[in-house]
């Protein structure tokens, strides 16, 4: 169920600097390529962990495939206009927007998160994966690792906002989905945001993950009663639902470590408790 959240944290830092997110942005040590080969595509990823070591993610995907999976995702524009109110009507939007993962939010239409979590699970879980055993090989394979790594993995994705329009005319509100995100390298704070929470679906228990709504920005908070989680300076978190979620801050290019926050203030944000189907 959503829930709103109304200035019921504890904020035990500030940042002199908000963090823009407007136009591409990349960190100098990340390489992004994706080369399309034999029906494939075949992602390699160069980024910097959280111990600020550099380590390389590989990923093939098979090409028809997340093409017709990132298709799916999006609306008819149309749907945005005045309609008339008719049985037919209202079937027919009911089905565009299950089969564009969207969803009806009051009188707004908007990406259905969950939907778009499960549905490109497919996506996501090889990532997580790769994270449990990267973490077995390097470092400790620990609760706290693994949102970390995953974290700063998501981060350095290049920053930027997709189009709210597909090519065909299909509205996405400026969010790209997983398999878009790796095919073309980039995404903004919603979409990797919802991108993160689908990685972390498979390394803490999903109901430990809520994703964070404000107007003009999207975020992710993780319960961890632990305040401990930062070795240089304090942590933002939140109470909420008989627990202290800490916030998480995937949009980057910046490393916001997993407790620092990004903006100079969080306001209000609707919550949007993650489900995750195993």
């Amino acid at each position: 169920m959503k829930k709103i959240l109304l200035l019921s944290f504890n904020v035990l830092i500030f940042l002199s600097l908000d963090f823009a997110q407007t136009n591409y942005q990349k960190n100098f040590w990340v390489k992004y390529k994706t080369k399309k080969r034999a029906g494939k595509y075949i992602v390699t990823y160069t980024f910097k962990d959280f111990q600020g070591n550099l380590c390389t993610f590989e990923f093939t995907m098979d090409r028809q495939q997340a093409d017709r999976d990132i298709q799916k995702f999006g609306i008819p524009g149309s749907m945005l206009g005045r309609y008339q109110v008719t049985p037919a009507v209202l079937e027919y939007r009911r089905k565009m927007l299950k089969q564009g993962l969207f969803t009806e939010d009051g009188k707004y239409l908007r990406p259905d998160y969950n939907a778009m979590i499960n549905y490109y699970s497919p996506y996501t879980k090889p990532i997580a994966r790769w994270i449990v055993e990267y973490l077995k090989q390097h470092y400790e394979d620990t609760r706290l690792n693994r949102i970390k790594f995953a974290l700063t993995f998501v981060q350095d994705i290049p920053y930027a906002v997709p189009g709210d329009y597909t090519r065909d005319g299909k509205y996405t509100g400026g969010v790209a989905p997983a398999p878009k995100i790796l095919r073309d390298g980039y995404g903004d704070c919603d979409s990797k945001s919802i991108f993160f929470a689908g990685i972390m679906c498979y390394l803490v228990s999903p109901g430990d993950i809520v994703l964070a709504k404000e107007p003009n920005h999207m975020y992710v908070l993780i319960r961890n009663d632990d305040l401990n989680v930062r070795e240089n300076g304090e942590v933002t978190y939140f109470n909420y639902n008989g627990g202290t979620y800490i916030v998480a801050e995937p949009a980057g290019p910046g490393h916001f470590e997993f407790g620092q926050k990004m903006r100079k203030r969080y306001l209000s944000a609707n919550l949007f408790p993650v489900k995750c189907e195993q």
